[in-house]
């Protein structure tokens, strides 16, 4: 799910990821982080985690996506960012 999320990003255009997982957890499986993506530990609450990214982002604007819910377009993606 992380990978098909940060496929649909890279293919919206957007060149900086930040992805947070929960505190000592690893990527999973096999995936590794494309070039412009950072992992950062989240915490135990969903805020805690958005905010550990936001603070690892210099982005602006900032779009905040739960890769649990994988189905994200790229097209969506850039009405979001073209939006802001």
């Amino acid at each position: 799910m992380l990978e098909w999320s940060v496929d649909a990003f890279r293919a919206a255009g957007v060149t900086d990821i930040v992805i947070a997982l929960p505190p000592g957890d690893a990527l999973p499986g096999d995936f590794v982080l494309p070039e412009g993506t950072t992992g950062v530990p989240g915490g135990r609450e969903r805020s805690h985690s958005v905010r550990a990214a936001l603070a690892a982002s210099g982005g602006d604007p900032v779009l905040v996506h739960d890769a649990a819910r994988p189905l994200v377009t790229p097209d969506l993606i850039a009405a979001s960012v073209r939006a802001l």
